[in-house]
Formats: C-alpha cells, structure tokens, sequence
C-alpha cells in the first residue's frame, strides 16, 4: 500500500505491508487507526480485520467478524463501525457491529430487504446510517444507530428509480442523498 499527501501531491510506500493482501473489502478510518475490514484473499474470503496505527505505521490484528465477508458495505459511526450484507458463499443480509474500544463485534440481525452485494453505506450526521443499492435492488434503507438499533421506514426518503451496483453515494447538505455511477439492471454503465 501507500500513502498520499493531498496537500503535497507526495505519495509514499507504507513502512509495512499489511498481514494478508486482499481485495473487496472495506476501510474505515477513525483517529489515528484505519481499519481495513473482511474481503477476499488468495485463500478465500475472510472475517479478519487489520488496523494500521498511523502514528507507529505497524499493522495489528484485530477481533474478526462473526461472518466472513466481502463486497460488503461499512460505515463508522461514533466509536461503533457498522458492516451490512455481502457475499460468503452466497448474498449475506447480516449487520454487525464493531467497538472500537472494546475490540468486539456484535451481530444486529438482519437487514430488511437483504440480502445485498455491491451496496454502499452513508453516515449522516445525526444516528442514521444510509444503505443503498446493491446488485439487483434499487432499495434505500436507513439503519438508526441510536439507543433502539433498528431499521427504520422513513415516509420522506423513497427508492432509487432505477436499480444500481457498485455505485457511489453521499449525503450532501444534509438535504440531498447523491448516488453517481455503477451498473443498472441491464449492466450498463451508468452516470
């Protein structure tokens, strides 16, 4: 891996390569710590996660989730770093939830209209977290990461018209829900 400097345009190699080399996985960062999080090996898919300290640039191992996945969404949230669906074997609908305090994860059922792949996941800046799309679903869904842990059925916040994968997606002036590109369900290309 490496790292870019965006107020130099500097790239440099990290000091330490990290444990195992993966692909469809995800990353959160949260201080000074990112965590690369499931995805897909040589060996297969995993459940582990690896956290880089930025300060030491040394990689540990951390708690694996419950379930191996990849192509998989996250989202951090306070302390809390959310994982919906996937595929392991098959299309996941699980959520869980990493402490990152604590080092646990906690499995919070799962996901109404699941299971998804190729989806993402938005944080708002209140206890919502977005979860959009995802290989044959046009759905928007809306996990409330308060007190309850629930999915919620918002009146103001409808489907995509369209179905989309891989796609982009970020809440914009906490007013506008924007999703850009990936796959329709023809696997064309879109804008």
């Amino acid at each position: 891996g490496f790292i870019y400097n965006v107020r130099t345009q500097q790239s440099t190699p990290l000091l330490n390569d990290m444990p195992v080399a993966l692909y469809d996985c995800c990353v959160v960062a949260k201080n000074n710590y990112v965590y690369v999080i499931g995805g897909s090996s040589r060996s297969g898919i995993v459940n582990t996660v690896y956290r880089l300290c930025f300060e030491t640039f040394e990689w540990t191992t951390m708690a694996p989730m419950g379930i191996a996945r990849c192509v998989f969404a996250a989202a951090l949230k306070d302390e809390y770093i959310y994982v919906f669906g996937g595929i392991n074997g098959g299309r996941l609908s699980s959520t869980e939830r990493y402490c990152i305090y604590n080092n646990t994860w906690e499995d919070l059922g799962d996901m109404p209209k699941g299971p998804r792949c190729y989806h993402c996941a938005i944080s708002t800046t209140g206890n919502e977290i977005y979860i959009v799309g995802g290989c044959g679903t046009r759905f928007v869904d809306v996990f409330d990461t308060g007190p309850s842990l629930t999915w919620k059925t918002q009146t103001y916040l409808c489907d995509m018209p369209e179905e989309r994968d891989y796609a982009a997606a970020v809440v914009v002036k906490e007013k506008y829900l924007v999703v850009i590109g990936g796959f329709d369900e023809d696997d064309a290309a879109t804008a």
